[in-house]
């Protein structure tokens, strides 16, 4: 059997159900309806987290430089602990040939997060996409192809003004209804941009490779557009832990996953040992495997004001890392 993983950065919930991609992808597979970030709303503790189904007071990957130049002057990036089990490493022990791709950034070698991996490649959005699209297209067995993409995340280059120029007029309240609106709906064209090309180009091969493959579908974090008054972007020193930031979409489809819209609550810890769960093994963490876990006794019902139970980030260290994003001109 082979295993897709496809992370969409900063990728809402809401928006990732007005794709008519995802819409097909819940009549096909499980989707996890109430899945969210236990904790992190950037991408480094998030991909760590999914990586190694572990919360952050024990992988500890927050503390880093953030800005343009995050890639090539990090003296102060921590890299995951050699003594944390990542799910790749496992697949890879089962002899599973491990592909990702990736544009660097905070899902990158600096931060050790290249180990398990036999294959890894940085590349653009859409040349990621096109070797989905040809990973489809081989006749492989016992294949993980993993791939995050930026492409939503990256909306800002589509509009005349940098993430942080964004960031630094909406903190400074000189901001109209219509700038809101603008920036939302700019975020939007790129999320159907890439519905597009999925139903287009990845929808029909999936469906004809079931019966070898199981895709997943998520995200690391998702997006703020002024829900409420100083949440814009995510992970930018001021934004809290409202829905638009923390839920996010979680869809398996593919050989012997159920059709079913799963309505308990879900944290993105969970992603590894269940994706160990698909090749019968176990993987020691916080999370659990979905699909051998009853869940339906733990049905609930989220309101937009409801907040996740768990934070383990002190006052100490909130504001180391304000400090760090102050320094990087994000505050």
């Amino acid at each position: 059997m082979n295993i897709i993983l496809l992370t969409v950065d900063a990728l809402r919930k809401d928006s990732a159900d007005s794709m008519d991609f995802v819409k097909e992808l819940k009549k096909l597979g499980t989707s996890f309806e109430e899945h969210l970030t236990a904790e992190a709303i950037w991408t480094l503790p998030a991909v760590a987290t999914q990586l190694t189904g572990r919360l952050i007071k024990d992988h500890q990957m927050i503390i880093t430089k953030v800005g343009d130049s995050a890639e090539k002057e990090s003296p102060d990036a921590l890299p995951l602990s050699k003594s944390i089990q990542t799910f790749p490493q496992v697949l890879k022990e089962c002899g599973y040939r491990t592909i990702a791709y990736t544009a660097g950034c905070f899902f990158s070698k600096i931060y050790d997060f290249d180990r398990g991996y036999t294959e890894w490649y940085e590349v653009g959005d859409w040349d990621k996409l096109k070797a989905l699209v040809e990973f489809l297209d081989m006749d492989i067995d016992k294949s993980f192809f993993h791939t995050h993409n930026f492409f939503v995340h990256d909306w800002p280059g589509d509009t005349e003004k940098s993430t942080v120029e964004w960031i630094k007029k909406f903190r400074s309240g000189k901001y109209t209804e219509d700038d809101v609106k603008f920036v939302r709906k700019v975020y939007e064209e790129r999320v159907r941009r890439l519905d597009k090309y999925m139903c287009d180009s990845v929808l029909d091969r999936l469906k004809r490779r079931f019966d070898d493959l199981v895709f997943i579908f998520t995200a690391d974090h998702g997006e703020a557009f002024l829900e409420r008054e100083n949440d814009f972007h995510h992970g930018s020193g001021r934004t809290e832990r409202i829905e638009s930031v923390v839920h996010i979409p979680l869809i398996f489809v593919g050989s012997g996953i159920p059709n079913r819209l799963v309505k308990a609550r879900t944290w993105d810890y969970d992603l590894a040992p269940t994706i160990c769960g698909l090749i019968g093994q176990s993987f020691p963490c916080e999370g659990r495997d979905l699909f051998r876990t009853n869940l339906d006794r733990e049905v609930i019902n989220v309101s937009k004001d409801s907040q996740p139970e768990v934070c383990v980030i002190d006052d100490k260290e909130k504001e180391k890392i304000k400090q760090q994003l102050k320094d990087a001109g994000y505050i």
